[in-house]
């Protein structure tokens, strides 16, 4: 059957939408991110809330323009059917142009879901043989040395014996108090929700607001050592010198992705951060989501010209 009506249209119609909007979504977003002067000397917590809102884009997109054509569609409100409006809503070509987004949004979401499972496996099968070993005070009696949180619902810290004997007591506590604001804010299952999300993306863009993520919680880590009267020259001298004793080790090959090392992302970038004197930009709430609201509003009501287009080009 070639034609669909009524309410299987509807549906089919809605999801055609809701995916051409994602598409839209991913392609604006990734437009924002490319300029990383804009962005990129914001505060390690204003970059965090950057991304965020800049990956829920297309997903904000995708649910809200059903429902602006929805509403435009009821005589309630007639005003919205100017500005934004779907034709033959109840009417629905099978072998027309519609049905690509969302067969490709489909399969790519399928992949994205199979490999983010395989993901969570692995690091509860990690977790599980690492909370199995014999500990004292917190201390993993592991040769290796390294430090790192891990688990989603339940995070915890891990020092290994072989880095805790290497550190001097003031060392250690700067160790414990970084891993301890991963597992306080849950970093591990906020780096695979994020990773699913930003995993739609393309290779490039995908990659720097990852890599930027990641950044952004070790930096936030760092300064919540400082908040807790540890000084920045101590936490920076630590930290290159956990660095130094975890390279000078043979490292094993377990995938750990979703943990949070001491010393796992640009370490020079963190200790630069600690050490200088110019101070990261901020911008308030009502600039940073207020820009992004815009834009997202200019993307909705440019559907139907999408939309337009599209089936010009398509002579559909």
């Amino acid at each position: 059957m070639d034609l669909f009506f009524d309410q299987a249209a509807l549906l089919l119609n809605t999801l055609s939408l809701g995916s051409v909007a994602f598409f839209v979504g991913i392609g604006v977003s990734s437009l924002i991110v490319l300029p990383k002067r804009y962005w990129y000397s914001l505060t390690p917590a204003r970059k965090t809330q950057f991304m965020w809102l800049t990956v829920s884009m297309p997903w904000a997109l995708a649910i809200a323009s059903p429902i602006f054509v929805g509403l435009s569609l009821d005589t309630t409100f007639p005003s919205l059917a100017n500005l934004m409006h779907w034709h033959h809503p109840d009417v629905f070509v099978l072998n027309s142009w519609h049905i690509y987004p969302t067969i490709l949004l489909l399969i790519v979401f399928s992949v994205t879901l199979v490999k983010s499972g395989v993901l969570v496996a692995r690091h509860v099968r990690n977790f599980s043989a690492i909370s199995s070993f014999p500990d004292s005070e917190g201390i993993l009696d592991v040769k290796e040395p390294n430090a790192f949180s891990a688990g989603l619902l339940k995070p915890k810290t891990f020092i290994t014996k072989g880095l805790a004997n290497e550190l001097e007591t003031s060392e250690l506590k700067i160790v414990q108090l970084h891993e301890l604001s991963h597992v306080i804010n849950k970093d591990s299952l906020h780096k695979l929700i994020f990773g699913f999300m930003s995993s739609f993306f393309t290779g490039g863009v995908r990659k720097t607001i990852q890599h930027e993520m990641a950044l952004s919680m070790e930096l936030k880590a760092d300064n919540f050592v400082v908040s807790n009267g540890i000084s920045k020259l101590d936490v920076a001298a630590t930290l290159l010198k956990v660095t130094k004793i975890i390279n000078a080790y043979e490292k094993s090959s377990d995938e750990r992705s979703l943990q949070c090392g001491f010393s796992s992302n640009d370490v020079k970038v963190r200790i630069e951060s600690l050490l200088t004197q110019h101070p990261a930009r901020s911008i308030t709430n009502y600039s940073l989501y207020g820009s992004l609201f815009v834009i997202s509003l200019f993307c909705l009501l440019s559907l139907d010209t999408f939309h337009h287009v599209v089936e010009t080009f398509f002579n559909h």
